[in-house]
């Protein structure tokens, strides 16, 4: 009788030591029952985050894209700079574009989209409206690098970090569109000084 139970008793012991050394472990690995660490979960493995993380890219894409082609909008009526107006018919043709296809990805993925913009993009618009030419031309070449700059800044972060596969590709693609833009109205907001 002895034998079979000291062999049993053993194996109790080694099996416990084993689960309290995994539940100590403080760098976020553990061993498996074969010896091998695995890695600590990253925010693509939990879901819920994932869902965060594409939700708040697809807000600020959005509203940056809604408030570029609504400002665009007025500088083709308002703007009294051939350049700008050309710019800003670019900005509405292209950011037109942009925002229907991050609207039908978002769709697939049940993300809702915002249909109006927040309070700063809303206040930069309606500060806009209030002026007149050169003024105005000044004023509108301002807000698009400032909101390129966000834009870019969106896209480049929505490439690498985690998010649904299809959202960080159309941010990869759409990222050297926003930088070449970005490039074009500083250089337009260079000569304006």
């Amino acid at each position: 009788m002895k034998k079979v139970i000291y062999p049993l008793a053993v194996s109790a012991i080694l099996a416990a030591t084993a689960c309290n050394n995994n539940a100590n472990k403080s760098d976020g690995t553990s061993d498996t029952t074969m010896g091998v660490a695995t890695t600590p979960p990253t925010v693509n493995d939990d879901p819920m985050q994932t869902a965060q993380a594409d939700t708040a890219f697809v807000r600020k894409a959005a509203i940056g894209g809604m408030a570029e082609v609504e400002m665009s909008k007025l500088a083709v009526d308002k703007s009294s700079n051939a350049k700008v107006k050309e710019f800003a018919k670019m900005m509405v043709n292209d950011h037109t574009k942009v925002n229907e296809e991050l609207k039908s990805i978002a769709e697939q993925k049940n993300i809702m989209v915002p249909t109006s913009l927040d309070a700063a993009h809303e206040q930069k618009k309606q500060d806009l409206m209030k002026k007149e030419g050169a003024e105005f031309d000044k004023a509108y070449v301002k807000a698009m690098v400032e909101g390129h700059e966000d834009a870019h800044k969106v896209m480049e972060d929505g490439a690498k970090n985690n998010l649904d596969q299809q959202l960080r590709d159309f941010a990869a693609k759409t990222e050297p569109v926003v930088k070449e833009h970005l490039e074009m109205v500083k250089k337009m907001h260079a000569d304006m000084k």
